[in-house]
C-alpha cells in the first residue's frame, strides 16, 4: 500500500525527465546484462546495508519528526520485503526501491535541516562509491594526479548520464567531499524535488546554454566555488559524445581557471564503458558493466591562451583514451 500510493508521484517527478524516466518505467526497460548473481548480491547488499543506516541516522536526528517516523512505519514492510527479494528479480528490486526513495527525497526536502543535508551528502558519497565497486567493476588509474587541497577541475570525456558517479567513485575520499558536478539545468534540476536531491544533497551546479544571462551566472558560480578551494567536475566538450570519440572540447573549463587565477590545475580525465551501459542514442539503460577511469597528470591555464590550453588538455583526454583501448 505505501508503495502504490507513491506510484504517481513518481510518474509525476519523473515525466519528461530522461535521467529518471527509465527508473520510473522499468516494465518497459530491457533486462540488465552482463550481472552474475555474485555481483546481484554485492549490489542488494550495499543498498540494504546503506538503507538501515540511514535509517538509524534520521531517527537520530529526527527523533520527534512525526511525519519521517510515520514514513518509516509505513514503509518497514516494503524495505524488509525487499531484503528478502531475490536479487535475480531486479526489475522487483528496482520497482520498489525508486517510489520509496524518491518519497523520501520529498519529504526530506520539506524538512530542509542544513546539518541533515550534510550528513545526507556524505550519506550519498558512501553509496555511489558503493555501488560502483560492488556493481560497475571500477577500474581506477592516476587518482594521485588530482590535489588534495586547493582549487581543482577535473575534466572528462562525456559519454553518458552515468559519467558523473564513476568519477566521484573514483577519486580519494578527501576530495569526493569537496567535489561539485556541472550539470545541465533542464536534466538534473528541473524541479523542487530534484533540486533539492541533486543541487543540496550531490552538489550539482546547474549549467545553463551559452550566451544567456543564466550561463553567465552558472560560469560566476563555478569560479567561486574553485575560488572556495573546491573540485569541479566539468566536461570540456558540454553534451554527450554520439559516438566513442572524443567530442571536441569548447574554452569553457580553460576560460574557468583563468579566471580562478591562483595556477588552477585542470585534471585531464578519460571516462570508459559507461557508453555501453547508457548511449546518448538510447532511450533506456542496457546494463551494467565493467567501468574505467583513469586521470592523467594537471595542466594549467595562467598565462597562457584558452584555446591552446583547450587544445591540450583534448589531446591529453584522448591520449588517456588510446592508452585505455590498448590495456
Amino acid at each position: 500500500k505505501a508503495m502504490s500510493t507513491t506510484d504517481s508521484w513518481v510518474d509525476s517527478l519523473s515525466s519528461g525527465n530522461p535521467v529518471l524516466q527509465p527508473f520510473a518505467d522499468l516494465n518497459n526497460r530491457p533486462k540488465m546484462f552482463g550481472l552474475t548473481r555474485e555481483r546481484l548480491d554485492n549490489l542488494k547488499r550495499t543498498i540494504w546495508s546503506n538503507i538501515l543506516a540511514l535509517q538509524l541516522k534520521m531517527h537520530e536526528r529526527h527523533e520527534g519528526h512525526t511525519e519521517l517516523a510515520r514514513f518509516f512505519l509505513a514503509n518497514r514492510n516494503v524495505l524488509e520485503n525487499l531484503a528478502n527479494t531475490d536479487s535475480q528479480d531486479l526489475e522487483r528490486l528496482g520497482k520498489g526501491l525508486m517510489p520509496v526513495g524518491l518519497q523520501l527525497i520529498q519529504l526530506l526536502a520539506k524538512i530542509d535541516d542544513p546539518d541533515l543535508n550534510q550528513y545526507l551528502s556524505r550519506f550519498s558519497l558512501l553509496l555511489v562509491k558503493d555501488l560502483a565497486e560492488s556493481g560497475f567493476n571500477l577500474n581506477v588509474t592516476g587518482e594521485d594526479n588530482i590535489p588534495l587541497t586547493g582549487p581543482v577541475i577535473i575534466a572528462p570525456n562525456h559519454l553518458s548520464h552515468f559519467d558523473h558517479w564513476p568519477v566521484i567513485a573514483a577519486i580519494k575520499w578527501i576530495n569526493a567531499e569537496r567535489i561539485f558536478i556541472a550539470g545541465a539545468a533542464e536534466l538534473w534540476l528541473a524541479n523542487d524535488d530534484l533540486r533539492f536531491l541533486f543541487g543540496e544533497i550531490l552538489h550539482v551546479i546547474p549549467i545553463h546554454r551559452e550566451g544567456t544571462k543564466e550561463g553567465m551566472e552558472s560560469f560566476r558560480r563555478c569560479v567561486e566555488i574553485l575560488r572556495n578551494g573546491n573540485l569541479l567536475l566539468c566536461y570540456p566538450s558540454g553534451g554527450r559524445s554520439e559516438t566513442l570519440d572524443v567530442a571536441p572540447f569548447k574554452e569553457g573549463v580553460a576560460l574557468m581557471a583563468k579566471k580562478v587565477k591562483c595556477n588552477c590545475p585542470i585534471v585531464p580525465a578519460y571516462i570508459g564503458g559507461t557508453y555501453e551501459l547508457w548511449p546518448k542514442s538510447s532511450k533506456y539503460p542496457l546494463g551494467i558493466g565493467p567501468v574505467t577511469v583513469d586521470f592523467g597528470k594537471p595542466i594549467f591555464a595562467d598565462g597562457r591562451h584558452a584555446n591552446d590550453v583547450t587544445r591540450e588538455l583534448e589531446e591529453a583526454v584522448a591520449a588517456l583514451r588510446d592508452d585505455n583501448h590498448r590495456k
